[in-house]
């Protein structure tokens, strides 16, 4: 059964400010973000199952029970896992769901709207790549105040002296400008770039970081015409675990 988040979750600060203009059409920003999956614990109901999150992995010292989206699947998985090994009766009573980037973010809108003041919501980002945005955030010489600053990241290539945005080609031959959810996957990429375009060989490339809560910012409030081009790109494990999970 698909989660209930329409009645289940309220508005949180993860995200969105008022936008007083537009780079992207909101439906063009939503269907960016409809391939992209992440993960929740529902109920036999399909409802997110409040959780509280333990105070090694929270950005609080105390932290109220909030419905969780992970990045990862295998965080989710871990998750359920240890609900259902310190409460058995829970085993057949719930499961990790797959859920679209897009839906979380129209919810939250949604909730903006209306006014909410806090959701009981949390994303929950890859642990190990926050440690890494704040690598790369403190060598550029930006080193972040809180765990607030770097918020759920996103890496991406910048090239060259100028430090333009690195452009791929997908199977059809049309351009986009990849974001991850890894470092590690940024290496790749930049390691199959090289590759596949001689003039990179000798050219300076670095990564960068960006949180997702600003690239969200950036589809919706930039005039650079990149942002058309602009796609969070999910991993093999994000989509092999999401269609699983769907069959």
């Amino acid at each position: 059964m698909k989660p209930n988040f329409i009645s289940a979750i309220v508005l949180g600060s993860l995200f969105f400010q008022p936008l007083v203009t537009f780079a992207l059409p909101e439906t063009e920003v939503i269907k960016k973000l409809e391939n992209v999956p992440t993960f929740t614990i529902i109920d036999r109901e399909g409802n997110p199952v409040p959780i509280k999150l333990s105070s090694q992995n929270s950005r609080a010292n105390s932290t109220p029970s909030l419905a969780l989206v992970f990045i990862n699947p295998q965080d989710a998985i871990d998750t359920l896992q240890s609900l259902t090994q310190k409460q058995p009766k829970l085993k057949n009573n719930l499961s990790v769901f797959p859920v679209s980037l897009s839906q979380v973010y129209e919810i939250m809108e949604e909730a903006r709207e209306n006014r909410a003041q806090k959701a009981p919501l949390e994303i929950v980002p890859i642990f190990s790549e926050v440690r890494s945005a704040e690598a790369l955030m403190t060598n550029s010489g930006s080193k972040p105040k809180n765990a607030e600053q770097i918020g759920v990241p996103l890496f991406y290539a910048a090239v060259g002296e100028k430090e333009d945005y690195m452009i791929r080609q997908d199977v059809n031959n049309n351009s986009y400008i990849p974001f991850y959810w890894t470092k590690k996957e940024v290496e790749e990429d930049i390691q199959a770039y090289r590759k596949s375009i001689s003039a990179a060989e000798s050219q300076p490339i670095k990564i960068k970081t960006i949180s997702l809560s600003q690239f969200i910012q950036t589809l919706l409030k930039s005039n650079n015409d990149a942002v058309k081009v602009m796609e969070i790109v999910p991993s093999t494990e994000q989509i092999d675990t999401a269609n699983r999970l769907l069959k």
